[in-house]
């Protein structure tokens, strides 16, 4: 609970938080994987690794809450070597996979939800997180293929993420390299002559089954809705986090005069752009 209560401390007491997400990193690390602890992790939490990874995980979750004040850069390493450290979970481990998924679901959607300014902590990590959720995904399909309501909230998160141009790319990324796989797949290893990076093929495991294969390649197709959506400003401007937004900005209003769209939703042209290059 301290060390719970550490990783929501203001961005003043920058050497708390960095001990915290570390001495939190460290022992998830150990807790995650197979491999002999060290003499560093309590005794306590060895006796149930499950539990306590799961505790440290939902922990974790504390650190990426935007903070009022402070630079944003001294967050952003926090924020980023809590994703790498979940990146490098083993797909042995005996953590369940659907409660990591529920995290990355959950701090994604903390971070991405709300309209971004001009550098804000969304508009650093956003590439990464979803780097990372989309990656994560693609083992759990492997391992533990998530249930419907997995999929379902996927899809509607990302709905409500779409004012992010880094959403599209990722999804981009991903899809491709799926769509490779199956066209491989149905017609045979090379046939497909569509270029697709290195880089991006191998976020796709080569243990992933033909069937959950389809089911995965189907399913990430269909979690931007409908891609036409992102040419209009007033259907992505309709979540909670913008309403709410919108009420905030209409109650401040000078002389009754309506102040524009938030300026996140400039770049929908272009963004539009990329989803359909990506089809």
């Amino acid at each position: 609970d301290v060390i719970c209560y550490g990783l929501s401390l203001p961005l003043d007491e920058i050497e708390v938080l960095n001990t915290c997400v570390g001495l939190y990193v460290g022992w998830f690390s150990a807790l995650s994987s197979q491999s002999q602890p060290g003499k560093y992790i309590p005794a306590i939490i060895l006796q149930d690794r499950t539990k306590y990874s799961l505790i440290i995980l939902n922990h974790f979750q504390n650190i990426f809450y935007p903070r009022i004040q402070g630079n944003v850069n001294l967050q952003l390493p926090l924020c980023q070597n809590v994703l790498t450290t979940i990146q490098r979970i083993p797909s042995n481990s005996k953590l369940k996979w659907a409660c990591v998924l529920e995290f990355l679901l959950t701090i994604c959607d903390v971070v991405l939800s709300p309209p971004f300014n001009p550098g804000d902590l969304a508009e650093h990590l956003s590439d990464h997180l979803l780097s990372v959720l989309f990656e994560i995904w693609m083992v759990a399909c492997c391992y533990q293929f998530p249930p419907p309501m997995l999929w379902k909230a996927l899809r509607d998160k990302c709905i409500s993420w779409r004012h992010h141009a880094s959403l599209v790319e990722q999804w981009n990324r991903a899809t491709s390299a799926l769509t490779f796989s199956v066209v491989n797949l149905i017609n045979g290893s090379d046939f497909c002559q569509v270029k697709v990076a290195k880089e991006d093929l191998i976020i796709v495991p080569t243990e992933l089954v033909a069937d959950h294969l389809m089911q995965t390649w189907y399913r990430l197709l269909h979690t931007l809705g409908d891609i036409v959506h992102l040419s209009n400003a007033q259907i992505i401007s309709q979540t909670q986090k913008f309403q709410e937004f919108n009420k905030n900005r209409d109650q401040n209003k000078i002389n009754d005069v309506t102040p524009p769209p938030h300026p996140c939703l400039d770049k929908l042209p272009e963004t539009f752009l990329k989803a359909i290059q990506g089809v």
